[in-house]
């Protein structure tokens, strides 16, 4: 399959799951920090950006050039404040009281349309950094340390504003900063646009899908990435669908319900508790030649790992985690009665694909649940005509027909 039909695939989900909660993003890419909200998949774009880099070198003549106009405040009063008008303190000694003078009162302001666009882009931008950690984790990236030489700028010019409440402009005068003749007002013009869609949660789908696409999809996984279109197909076909923050208490990605059965889908974990998938080295009895050769070498590994690694022994003989588990509960009585289990190969290759279901069905022989479930295997694979046997199916992009799930109504 082509990439940008897998990014196509995946992004509108990683967009949900992202309303929702938290993109478990270590189990979707490499290296990469949770990422919390579309909120902060925005603002990594921003800072990234290259305006936003200029406008922080930029910042210290900003400031010291910031314009200033004119406010004239007129009084009539027996004290004189700022420069005496003559004609109207004539008019108003002769009508009313030779105490009263009128005097107008000049004062230089900030309070214009482009310092306002300014100042809301410097507080905003500080406030990022002051309220969570969120930035530091990606002090290692290349792209931040040209970001990280300008940020003194930013932090000083929100000092200069400590006592400045940021303040929007009208649509007009806007589009007035974004012609004005000084490159900062243009730039902050620019990031003032970004940072109020935002703020009103008016996301671009053009600017979000490359943000996901940068920040959460690594172009050379497509491993990871067929595994989320499958995902995907699953989830397209559901009702009533709940995506899952990713949290220590949450284990499942997802889950929906049928008219009898309450349903989880589990990814990159090993189920719900309900379900393991490992063998213990007391569990292996018997005489056969295969299990006693099986637990003499789980024992025999148990004693060289000590002496060689200083590792303490194992009673694990065998543990493994399918790409994916979908568990089906009875609504009634909460009790477990299916489980498809399945497993991804974005392959072509026969020989892969054989791996793939030789390592499927030992998740299906070998998984250990608190109940007598039925179990069903899903091998999903890049190309091939589709086929089924007894409970094990084999999925691609390109079969004729669809794959199939257990109580499809």
């Amino acid at each position: 399959m082509k990439h940008e039909v897998l990014v196509d695939e995946v992004l509108p989900y990683l967009v949900t799951y992202l309303q929702d909660g938290r993109i478990q993003a270590a189990a979707l890419v490499e290296r990469m920090p949770a990422i919390d909200s579309i909120d902060h998949v925005l603002q990594i774009a921003i800072w990234k950006q290259r305006e936003t880099h200029q406008l922080l070198h930029a910042l210290p003549d900003a400031m010291r050039e910031l314009r200033t106009g004119r406010d004239e405040r007129q009084t009539h009063s027996p004290h004189i404040r700022g420069a005496i008008h003559w004609q109207q303190t004539i008019i108003e000694q002769v009508t009313q009281s030779r105490q009263h003078y009128v005097s107008v009162e000049v004062t230089h302001t900030q309070d214009l349309p482009e310092n306002n666009v300014l100042f809301y882009v410097i507080i905003t931008l500080a406030q990022w950094l002051a309220r969570d950690n969120f930035m530091q984790r990606f002090e290692t990236r290349n792209w931040y340390a040209p970001l990280k030489e300008a940020l003194p700028q930013l932090q000083q010019a929100a000092v200069h504003l400590r006592t400045t409440l940021k303040k929007r402009v009208t649509q007009r005068q806007l589009q007035r900063v974004q012609q004005h003749r000084k490159m900062y007002y243009r730039l902050a013009a620019t990031l003032y646009v970004q940072i109020c869609a935002i703020e009103d949660e008016q996301y671009d789908a053009y600017v979000l899908r490359q943000a996901l696409y940068e920040h959460l999809i690594v172009p050379t996984n497509e491993d990871v990435l067929f595994e989320w279109y499958w995902l995907v197909q699953i989830l397209k076909r559901q009702q009533q669908l709940t995506m899952h923050m990713a949290t220590k208490h949450t284990r499942a990605l997802a889950s929906w319900h049928t008219v009898q059965h309450d349903v989880a889908l589990y990814y990159n974990n090993a189920g719900s508790l309900r379900t393991q998938f490992q063998t213990l080295l007391h569990e292996l009895d018997g005489d056969h030649p295969y299990v006693t050769a099986t637990r003499q070498q789980a024992i025999q590994y148990n004693e060289a790992a000590s002496v060689f690694f200083q590792r303490k022994p194992s009673q694990i003989v065998w543990r493994g985690r399918p790409d994916f588990i979908i568990e089906y509960s009875d609504r009634e009585t909460n009790k477990l009665v299916a489980l498809v289990i399945g497993e991804v190969k974005y392959t072509v290759d026969e020989a892969y694909m054989k791996q793939g279901l030789q390592e499927l069905l030992m998740y299906m022989h070998h998984v250990a649940t608190d109940a007598d479930v039925r179990i069903y295997g899903m091998l999903c694979v890049a190309a091939h005509d589709g086929a089924s046997t007894g409970n094990v199916q084999i999925v691609s992009p390109l079969s004729s027909q669809p794959f199939s799930l257990p109580f499809e109504e």
